[in-house]
C-alpha cells in the first residue's frame, strides 16, 4: 500500500500543528455545537414521542431559544432606574430586570399591532433628560426575542446611539405615554 505523501500530485500532509490554545478553542466549539445538537435531537425526539409531531416540536425549540436571557450592558438616566425600581416594587415583587423585560414586550405588542404604533415610540422626541444627562451604568437582562427587536429597530429608525438608546427611548414612551397598570397587566 503506498503512503499519502509517496502518491504523485497529492500533497503530502500537513506536519506543522495548531497552538495549544487553537486545539482547544476548536474542542470547545465542537463540544457546543454537540451539546446544542443534542439538545435539538432530544426536544425533537421527545415532541415526537409525545405525538406532537416535528413542527410542533420545532415551534416549541423556538420559544425555549426566544426566551433565553442575555445580558446586555447599557447606560440608563438615573430617573428610569428610579421608574424601574417602583415599577418592580410595585408590579414584580422587586424584581427591576422582569419590569424592564415587561417594558419592552409591552412596546413590541404595541409594535406588533400596527406600523404606526411602532413609529409613534421611535419617532417622537420625549426629552425629559434635556441638560440632566446623568447616566448610570445598567445591566439589563432580556429575552433573545426582545434583544432582536432592539436591534431591528435600531436599524429601521437609525438609532445610531445603540442598544442603550432604543431601550432608553421605550422606556421614555411608558413613562410619558402608558399607564403603568397597562404595561404590567
Amino acid at each position: 500500500m503506498q503512503q499519502l505523501d509517496a502518491i504523485p500530485g497529492v500533497a503530502p500532509p500537513r506536519t506543522k500543528r495548531n497552538p495549544p490554545s487553537i486545539q482547544r478553542h476548536r474542542l470547545q466549539n465542537k463540544a457546543a455545537m454537540a451539546y446544542n445538537n443534542r439538545k435539538i435531537t432530544l426536544a425533537i425526539a421527545g415532541a415526537a414521542a409525545a405525538g406532537v409531531g416535528f413542527a410542533t416540536a420545532y415551534y416549541l425549540y423556538r420559544k425555549t431559544q426566544a426566551s433565553q436571557i442575555t445580558s446586555v450592558p447599557i447606560r440608563i438616566e438615573t430617573y428610569h432606574q428610579s421608574y424601574l425600581q417602583a415599577s418592580a416594587a410595585t408590579y414584580t415583587q422587586g424584581d427591576q430586570q422582569e419590569a424592564l423585560r415587561r417594558i419592552i414586550a409591552y412596546c413590541i405588542n404595541i409594535s406588533s399591532s400596527s406600523s404606526e404604533s411602532e413609529q409613534t415610540i421611535f419617532t417622537n422626541v420625549r426629552c425629559n433628560s434635556c441638560g440632566k444627562k446623568e447616566k448610570i451604568a445598567y445591566e439589563a437582562l432580556i429575552t433573545n426575542a426582545q434583544l432582536d427587536f432592539v436591534n431591528r429597530v435600531m436599524a429601521t429608525y437609525n438609532i445610531d446611539a445603540g442598544q442603550e438608546k432604543a431601550v432608553r427611548i421605550m422606556l421614555e414612551y411608558c413613562i410619558n405615554e402608558v399607564e403603568d397598570a397597562v404595561i404590567f397587566a
